[in-house]
C-alpha cells in the first residue's frame, strides 16, 4: 500500500494486527531511500510480558475479592449485639 508518511502506514499495522512488518520509505531520489522495521522482537517480547501480567494481575484481583468475600461471610456469622445504654 502506499501512504503519504509513516504515521498511517503505522496507524493501519496497528489497526490490523500486523507483526514483523517492515515500511519502505522513499523520496524523489532514490539514494536515500531506506527500509523501517514498525514492530521489532523486542515490541512481541514486551507485548506477551504484557498480557502476562495483565492476566497476573486479574488472577490477583479475584483472588482479593473471594478473600474479602470470606472476610464478609465471616463477620456476618457474629450477631450485632446491642450495648445497654445507662438512663441518664
Amino acid at each position: 500500500m502506499d501512504f503519504h508518511n509513516c504515521t498511517p502506514a503505522i496507524d493501519y499495522c496497528v489497526e490490523h494486527g500486523l507483526a514483523g512488518v517492515r515500511l519502505w520509505v522513499s523520496f524523489d531520489d532514490p539514494k536515500y531511500d531506506f527500509p523501517m522495521e514498525v514492530f521489532r522482537a523486542e515490541m512481541q517480547v514486551l507485548t506477551k510480558s504484557n498480557k502476562q501480567l495483565r492476566e497476573k494481575g486479574r488472577a490477583l484481583l479475584a483472588q482479593l475479592d473471594q478473600e474479602h468475600a470470606k472476610v464478609k461471610e465471616r463477620k456476618r456469622q457474629f450477631s450485632f449485639l446491642r450495648k445497654q445504654q445507662a438512663d441518664d
